[in-house]
C-alpha cells in the first residue's frame, strides 16, 4: 500500500491507493481553477477583462475589445477626432465624415492650396479656372488668355515663339496655312522644304500647281508655269498727287548711268559660272538713284561685308521707260523739223530730186 509503489507503470499516490490488493481511488473532488488575475491558463493571461469564476473562464458581457482613447493605434490607423471607438468597442467615424478644408492640407501627396485645388463637402475639386504654367527662362509659358509662349512670358497669339524655329522631317518639312476648318481652293497655302527645294504653294483648283519656287543650285526664283510676269499693285484709287514724270530728268539720269562689264571676286561665292558679267555698280547707282540702293550685312566663311550694297531695279526700269518716251519726243521733233525743211524747199519726200545725166566725152 506504499504510496510510492508502481503498478503496471502507474504510480500509486495520494489519489490512487491499494487496499487488500485492490486498486482504488478516493471519492472524486472537482478541481478548482485559480481566480487570480495574473494567472496564465493555456497561454492566455487572465486579467481585468478575462476572469475565472467557479473554475469557468469567462468575460464580462459585453466584452469591450478596443480602447476608446483617441491616441490609440489600430491596424496601423491612428484613432483621433475623426475616427473613434465607442463604449461597445466599435470603430466608427462621424456621419458623414468630412475631409479637412484647410488650404495647406496634404491629401494623397497632393497639396491643397485653396484656389486651384480645393475640398468642398469632402470632395476634392479643381476650382482654379484656366491652368497656369510656370516659367523659368525660356520654358513654355501659359496665360489666362490661353496664349502659349516659347521663349517669352508675354505671348501675344495662340503660339508666340521668341527665337528661331526648327521644323524637321525626313523628306518634306512643311507649314500649311488653312483658312477656316477645311482645305479649299485658292485659299490655302503651303510653305516648306520639298526635298531640298523651297516652295510657296497655293491650292488653286484644289491642287498645288500655283507656286513660287527657289532653285537652290544658283538661287534662281521661278514663277509657276514659267510665267515671266510679277504683278505689283497699281490701282489709281490707292494713289494721290499723280502727275506726269519728267522725261527730261529720266533722260538725264540714264545718260549719267554707265553699264559696266566685270567679274566677281574669288571670295564672293556665286552660282553664276559666266565669267564676264554686265551690270551696274551700286555705289554709282546711289549717286543717281539713292532710293534704289539698300545695304545689308553679308557674312560667309571667306568674305565679311557689313554694308553690302544691293540694287532695286524697279525705279531704274521706270526711268528707262521715261528715257524711251524722251527719245520718242526727240524723234518726233526731228521729223517735224525735217518736214518743215521739205516744205520750204518744195521737196517731195516720196521722189528723188537728183537728176541723172549722161556723161559727155
Amino acid at each position: 500500500t506504499a504510496s510510492g509503489a508502481v503498478l503496471g507503470g502507474i504510480r500509486v499516490g495520494n489519489n490512487l491507493s491499494i487496499t487488500d490488493g485492490v486498486l482504488s481511488a478516493p471519492p472524486y473532488t472537482p478541481y478548482t481553477l485559480p481566480i487570480a488575475s495574473d494567472a496564465v491558463i493555456g497561454g492566455v493571461r487572465v486579467g481585468a477583462n478575462l476572469s475565472i469564476t467557479g473554475g469557468v473562464l469567462s468575460a464580462p458581457p459585453p466584452y469591450t475589445l478596443l480602447p476608446t482613447a483617441s491616441g490609440a493605434v489600430l491596424g496601423g490607423i491612428r484613432v483621433g477626432n475623426n475616427l473613434s471607438i465607442d463604449g461597445n468597442g466599435i470603430l466608427s467615424a462621424p456621419s458623414p465624415y468630412t475631409l479637412p478644408t484647410a488650404s495647406g492640407a496634404v491629401i494623397g501627396g497632393v497639396r491643397v492650396d485653396g484656389t486651384t485645388i480645393a475640398i468642398n463637402a469632402g470632395v476634392i475639386s479643381y476650382t482654379g479656372g484656366i491652368p497656369q504654367w510656370a516659367t523659368s527662362g525660356n520654358n513654355i509659358y501659359n496665360t489666362n488668355t490661353l496664349n502659349v509662349g516659347i521663349g517669352t512670358s508675354n505671348p501675344q497669339s495662340k503660339l508666340h515663339i521668341l527665337d528661331s524655329l526648327i521644323i524637321q522631317n525626313r523628306h518634306n518639312s512643311i507649314i500649311e496655312l488653312i483658312r477656316g476648318t477645311s482645305s479649299d481652293a485658292n485659299r490655302d497655302f503651303k510653305i516648306g522644304n520639298y526635298g531640298g527645294e523651297f516652295y510657296v504653294k497655293s491650292s488653286i483648283n484644289g491642287s498645288d500647281s500655283d507656286y513660287i519656287y527657289l532653285y537652290p543650285p544658283d538661287g534662281s526664283i521661278y514663277n509657276f508655269n514659267n510665267s515671266l510676269y510679277w504683278t505689283q499693285t497699281s490701282d489709281r484709287r490707292i494713289k494721290e498727287n499723280i502727275e506726269i514724270a519728267s522725261y527730261d530728268k529720266c533722260y538725264e539720269n540714264i545718260d549719267r548711268l554707265e553699264l559696266k562689264r566685270f567679274n566677281y571676286i574669288k571670295d564672293f561665292k556665286t552660282r553664276n559660272k559666266d565669267t564676264n558679267q554686265l551690270g551696274f555698280i551700286a555705289q554709282e547707282i546711289k549717286d543717281i538713284f539713292p532710293k534704289s540702293v539698300f545695304t545689308n550685312n553679308y557674312n560667309s566663311d571667306e568674305l565679311n561685308i557689313p554694308d553690302m550694297h544691293s540694287i532695286d531695279m524697279g525705279q531704274i526700269n521706270y526711268t528707262l521707260f521715261g528715257t524711251v518716251k524722251k527719245l520718242m519726243e526727240i524723234n518726233y521733233d526731228e521729223e517735224m523739223r525735217l518736214k518743215r525743211l521739205e516744205d520750204l524747199l518744195n521737196i517731195d519726200p516720196n521722189t528723188s530730186n537728183i537728176e541723172v545725166t549722161e556723161s559727155v566725152n
